[in-house]
């Protein structure tokens, strides 16, 4: 009886020898678990639908509102607070003043106006959630015409470095659950601006040879949209492309280019 005993004990012995080997039988809780439905598709804010692409987001960003853990309510993140008017259409956000950009920069009211301002012009699956705001629809149809109203019209402004501004069409009670959804985050302007896309080569070609030749270490490339602007203010004033049309024509008279 005790030689058929002698080899389950023996594999018993071994298996809790391998157990006590191992670190024991009882696997060590991970100190941070996360687990996605998918692959990513896009982190692009304006381009972003699929679930798997808004819970990385949550995970690595925030805008001015973020979901509450446990509650999901909207919680104070890259804002303090708000202020909101007596007709509940103007809502005025206070930046943190810690919060900063991956390279140190810190995270502006600029940054949220940029933000939004590229989803009304480059429209995404969720620009609809725009019209809420003042002339947003108004400028989305408008700049997809090709004549855009003037951005100033539209409800979203800067009004200092640490105070954004959304004026709304009605109150919407949820404007809170809004800012805490991905397609209202902000970005920092200055990382994207190398990825930025001119049409109109002729123009931009001319203003890239006349600010190498007046404004020294300015780079288009790396501007802001408000540098940028500015520039090209001060270059349109010189009526540097007079007489440029003509010369096309010319060109193509004589059979140049064709």
């Amino acid at each position: 009886m005790l030689r058929i005993l002698i080899i389950p004990l023996a594999l018993v012995g071994l298996l809790l020898a391998a157990m006590v080997w191992s670190g024991g039988g009882v696997e060590k809780r991970a100190d941070f678990a996360f687990l996605n439905r998918g692959d990513v598709y896009t982190l692009d804010l304006n381009k972003m639908s699929y679930l798997q692409d808004f819970r990385m987001t949550y995970g690595i960003r925030e805008g001015l509102y973020s979901p509450d853990p446990v509650t999901l309510r909207p919680i104070p993140a890259g804002a303090t607070g708000y202020d909101l008017s007596d007709d509940k259409r103007v809502w005025t956000f206070h930046l943190r003043e810690e919060c900063k950009w991956s390279n140190g920069d810190p995270v502006t009211a600029r940054d949220y106006v940029f933000s939004w301002r590229r989803m009304l012009e480059e429209p995404g699956e969720y620009t609809y959630l725009y019209d809420y705001v003042r002339n947003a629809k108004a400028y989305v149809q408008s700049y997809a015409r090709g004549e855009p109203i003037d951005f100033k019209t539209v409800g979203i402004q800067a009004l200092d470095d640490r105070t954004f501004r959304v004026t709304l069409v009605n109150p919407v009670p949820y404007l809170l659950e809004l800012a805490a959804f991905p397609p209202f985050y902000p970005r920092h302007e200055r990382s994207m601006t190398k990825y930025r896309v001119f049409v109109d080569t002729d123009v931009m070609d001319a203003f890239d040879r006349w600010a190498a030749s007046n404004k020294k270490s300015f780079d288009f490339r790396r501007a802001t949209q408000n540098e940028l602007l500015d520039a090209l203010t001060e270059f349109a004033a010189t009526d540097p492309l007079k007489g440029a049309a003509a010369e096309k024509k010319d060109s193509k008279a004589l059979g140049v280019g064709s």
